[in-house]
């Protein structure tokens, strides 16, 4: 998305410094939208919605529309805001997340011995799920293992799907996944 924004831009003809007098802000949108690094933002979908109007009203006729996926009209601010990755964190949470490792009732164990050394705790994988999806989203775990995040994204009304390639691990994951109401 960083490169083809900005692609689009430069494709109107219009110098990146106008950016900033599309979305009517300082200079956020050169710094934020169209840097070519890693310090790289998302735009907002009225920040969107302005940039492509100002491109295809003052750029290139004969490039119009720009900003398009179909060649025909501009992309929506609602299918824009679709496209943009989905992050919730609540006030006061940081980026650190840190969370002990799993123990008592939620850790399996095979008599005394863990069955997975690599057992993640419900809570941080919750957390994860909650920040980046909404109820009704597919959440994907493509290494299953114990299938801990399946777990977790059907605990929160996501719908999970899970692979695992170890037979060992597979057969438990069932078992944990038939009654996982016990955590």
């Amino acid at each position: 998305m960083q490169e083809w924004l900005r692609y689009e831009w430069e494709r109107s003809g219009i110098p990146l410094s106008k950016t900033n007098e599309a979305c009517g802000v300082k200079n956020a949108a050169t710094r934020k939208y169209f840097t070519k690094d890693h310090l790289w933002y998302y735009p907002p979908p009225e920040a969107f919605e302005q940039l492509q109007k100002y491109a295809n009203q003052h750029g290139h006729k004969a490039g119009r529309p720009y900003f398009s996926l179909n060649g025909r009209q501009p992309i929506s601010t609602k299918d824009w805001a679709k496209m943009r990755p989905k992050f919730y964190c609540p006030t006061g949470i940081t980026n650190v997340w840190e969370e002990p490792a799993v123990r008592g009732a939620e850790r399996i164990k095979n008599l005394s011995k863990c069955v997975h050394n690599n057992q993640k705790p419900l809570k941080l994988l919750e957390r994860c799920i909650e920040a980046s999806s909404d109820a009704g989203d597919v959440v994907w775990e493509p290494f299953g293992g114990l299938c801990s995040v399946a777990i977790a994204a059907h605990r929160l009304k996501r719908v999970g799907f899970s692979a695992e390639i170890n037979a060992d691990y597979f057969e438990i994951a069932v078992k944990r996944l038939e009654n996982y109401d016990v955590f």
